[in-house]
């Protein structure tokens, strides 16, 4: 995963707290020939004695290395993998947790198709919030053991077809992508082409093989057509306001809904602060974000 950082992240300071407390820990000194002057149950005393301070100093080091352990996970960066068309709002909802939280922790990003997402978290890439765009690379998850309770739908977005700027080819519908010339669609495997190829089945359209090319997501998709790499495309909505774009709407019986949820791995390693970040998400601040860009309320 490509990590990035959110812009206002918070950086945890170093803690004053020493690790290991040396103050009641005898050292070693030349005082063994004093200690043979000594009568022999005084020395017996300082040697039981010494036996306990040890012990003492054996359990201080413990704590102070439990409390450690325990500053490490909470100053630990938020790990947030998110899909693509989440990248605008999800970085202002980072800031405005931190500001609204002063949580203790640098909050990162790493944004991709959910499907990739899902195959990197799989593998034992490190995250602790995944956020997908559709159901499916979710549910995987959580059939795999990979999720802490139950994910929370969050947001819904729905398909749009991208064309140039101007649209110079025409473009009024699905029906003419069939002719439209060179055709941008997200992966077979990534929620905007899965929902791009059922859009397509339910108008009835068939666009030739030979005339698609696939991208990585939708964002990868807006930008193929913008930069003229593909003359259409279908995308999802939000991803509408990348520059050198213009948008045909789809008609809502041949459209389809994403829903996008959002779930706490279990093997998060700073799991208080991603339950507190995905309570964010799911507040009004953190819905009135996502609705100004577009988004869909959940439900």
């Amino acid at each position: 995963m490509n990590w990035s950082s959110s812009p206002a992240s918070w950086r945890p300071q170093r803690s004053s707290r020493p690790m290991l407390s040396s103050r009641l820990c005898p050292a070693s000194s030349g005082r063994a020939t004093a200690m043979r002057r000594r009568p022999r149950g005084f020395t017996a005393v300082l040697l039981a004695l010494g036996v306990l301070l040890a012990a003492a100093c054996a359990g201080n080091q413990s704590d102070d290395e439990s409390s450690v352990e325990g500053s490490r996970g909470r100053n630990e960066p938020l790990m947030i993998a998110a899909a693509a068309s989440l990248t605008g709002p999800l970085n202002e909802i980072g800031s405005g947790f931190v500001a609204a939280t002063g949580n203790a922790a640098a909050v990162r990003f790493s944004f991709d198709s959910s499907a990739a997402l899902a195959s990197q978290i799989r593998g034992g890439a490190p995250a602790d919030v995944f956020a997908a765009a559709d159901s499916d690379s979710m549910q995987r998850l959580v059939g795999e053991g990979l999720i802490k309770g139950e994910p929370h739908p969050f947001a819904r977005n729905q398909l749009a077809i991208a064309v140039k700027r101007g649209n110079p080819r025409g473009v009024k519908g699905l029906e003419d992508l069939a002719s439209a010339g060179i055709v941008a669609l997200g992966g077979k495997e990534v929620p905007v082409g899965k929902y791009a190829e059922k859009s397509l089945a339910s108008a009835g359209v068939n666009v030739p093989a030979s005339k698609i090319t696939r991208a990585k997501d939708s964002r990868a998709v807006a930008n193929a057509v913008a930069v003229g790499d593909a003359d259409v495309g279908i995308i999802f909505a939000t991803d509408s306001t990348i520059p050198g774009l213009d948008v045909v709407s789809i008609p809502e019986k041949y459209n389809q809904i994403a829903i996008y949820t959002i779930a706490v791995l279990k093997r998060a390693r700073n799991g208080a602060a991603a339950e507190t970040f995905v309570e964010y998400v799911l507040s009004g601040e953190g819905q009135a974000v996502l609705r100004s860009a577009g988004f869909m309320d959940p439900a």
